[in-house]
């Protein structure tokens, strides 16, 4: 006995069947795969930043004498805390489009000008006998290496005008303070980006392993 089927559609109306069946199960796979890499690539970077030098010379190096801050680590926390909740990942829906369906997402992570933080009191510390502000964030992150403060130099040692204890900022003609080369930063080069660009390699891999698990 011979059975013999006759596809009554045309190739391309079939092909568009399935596409079309598949579009809706592509859309909701898509929200699960934005929402897992979001939580593991937000992980990496803040971990990154934590790991950085300018991080750790904020909390306990020669950034908290220069900037004079006597909170780095309360203040280092509640800004990488705004980073990760301001944290978002927008997609395009997926559609079809040459007999494919495709999509495309962006993560935001930080801005790059800081310009959500800089005017928080995280990013300023204001002395209580001077009333002078220090914008340690700005200038570590976007200053690079120009001169900041003229006629004025810190000196190291125990004083009780110190903000820390472990420096203060003296006058001294001629003189002009700047961040520590080792640690400056411009709007395409700084500590957030260099920490980035340090574990550039997990977030390729986190991407790719959930494109893996999203098909």
């Amino acid at each position: 006995m011979k059975i013999q089927f006759k596809l009554l559609e045309k190739n391309k109306e079939i092909e568009s069947k399935i596409l079309n069946a598949l579009l809706s199960e592509v859309t909701d796979r898509m929200k699960s795969y934005a929402k897992n890499i979001t939580i593991k690539i937000k992980s990496v970077v803040i971990d990154a930043i934590r790991s950085s030098p300018e991080y750790q010379s904020l909390v306990s190096g020669s950034l908290k004498a220069e900037f004079g801050i006597p909170d780095p680590e309360q203040r280092l926390s509640q800004l990488l805390q705004l980073w990760s909740s301001g944290a978002s990942i927008t997609y395009n829906a997926p559609r079809i489009s040459n007999s494919k369906i495709t999509t495309s997402f962006k993560l935001e992570l930080i801005k790059a000008d800081l310009s959500d933080v800089l005017g928080s009191d995280i990013a300023i510390v204001t002395d209580g006998l001077s009333g002078k502000s220090v914008y340690w964030l700005e200038w570590l992150s976007l200053a690079g290496d120009k001169s900041i403060i003229k006629d004025y130099t810190v000196v190291y040692g125990p004083n009780r005008r110190s903000r820390t204890g472990l420096a203060i900022m003296r006058s001294s003609s001629g003189s002009r303070w700047k961040v520590p080369s080792e640690f400056s930063g411009t709007i395409n080069n700084n500590w957030i980006t260099r920490a980035i660009d340090s574990v550039s390699d997990d977030i390729e891999s986190i991407i790719q392993q959930g494109f893996k698990d999203f098909i």
